[in-house]
């Protein structure tokens, strides 16, 4: 099946056209879904040397790339896509009384693994069974992009967390540098999984319109997103069909990458919003 980008000309936003089928989806999430198998470990010493020299000027500007923060007041936490559960390991190491959300039944299966004390829901925001105002803290990574309607998804968050409680989103930037070079072949293009596509501007004005208020954004570290895409174009070059991770590409992109977004490369963005009372809306 063929699908198209097309864009907005009221808001700007970028959607896929047409939107896949719940069956194409259900079928893309239960086949080892990138984001809900367990991730390779690192364990080579000098490597993760490396990797601190490189990042050093990220986390100089922006903080630490994890996302990872320790709790303030009661710490209830919900990860909506919260995948295989290595976010909510983090955060529950960390003091957070966790929560996750996700479509994917053997994702669930590792986040209960490693996150035994966290309360874990097959399904979707909208029909997730927590009460209004439970949570201090949202998270969206990389999830946002997959949603069908990911303003009702907005609408649901809203309403879940306490007065200023806060909303942390990550998402490609259809905007960056990275998309406009590698086009088509950019990794975080992944059709037909991914929905829609934001920029730094329609994300903030989505998030506006649901009531939050915008507090922060940087650019997030995600170094694979390059060479995987490279990946592409040679896997094209030798005529091989199936797309194959090239880890001496990534380790040999590394320095370069992992440093370029202290210095402008916005190929992902994350954002904080901060949920804005009754009283503040228009």
């Amino acid at each position: 099946m063929l699908f198209d980008l097309l864009q907005c000309q009221a808001c700007s936003i970028v959607f896929l056209f047409p939107l896949p089928s719940e069956a194409l989806l259900t079928a893309i999430y239960s086949h080892g879904y990138h984001s809900h198998v367990n991730a390779a470990p690192t364990s080579n010493s000098l490597f993760k040397a490396i990797r601190d020299g490189c990042l050093l000027p990220y986390r100089l500007r922006y903080g630490s790339e994890t996302g990872a923060f320790a709790p303030f007041g009661q710490g209830r936490l919900l990860d909506v896509g919260c995948g295989a559960g290595d976010y909510l390991a983090t955060m529950t190491s960390l003091g957070w009384e966790c929560s996750g959300i996700d479509v994917s039944e053997a994702a669930l299966n590792l986040a209960r693994g490693k996150v035994p004390g966290a309360r874990l829901h097959r399904g979707t925001i909208e029909n997730a069974p927590f009460p209004r105002q439970a949570f201090e803290v949202v998270t969206l990574w990389h999830t946002l992009e997959h949603l069908p309607d990911p303003l009702k998804a907005l609408d649901r968050i809203y309403d879940l967390l306490t007065p200023e409680g806060r909303l942390l989103v990550a998402v490609p930037n259809i905007d960056s540098f990275e998309a406009k070079i590698l086009g088509r072949r950019w990794l975080e293009m992944d059709i037909p999984a991914h929905l829609y596509y934001f920029s730094l501007q329609t994300l903030r004005v989505l998030l506006e319109k649901a009531g939050f208020k915008c507090a922060g954004s940087r650019p997030q570290v995600h170094p694979s997103s390059v060479s995987d895409s490279l990946d592409f174009y040679l896997d094209d070059l030798l005529g091989v069909r199936q797309s194959r991770q090239r880890r001496w590409l990534y380790y040999m992109l590394f320095p370069v990458i992992a440093a370029s977004y202290a210095f402008g490369n916005w190929g992902c963005i994350e954002l904080t919003a901060v949920k804005r009372s009754a009283e503040g809306l228009p």
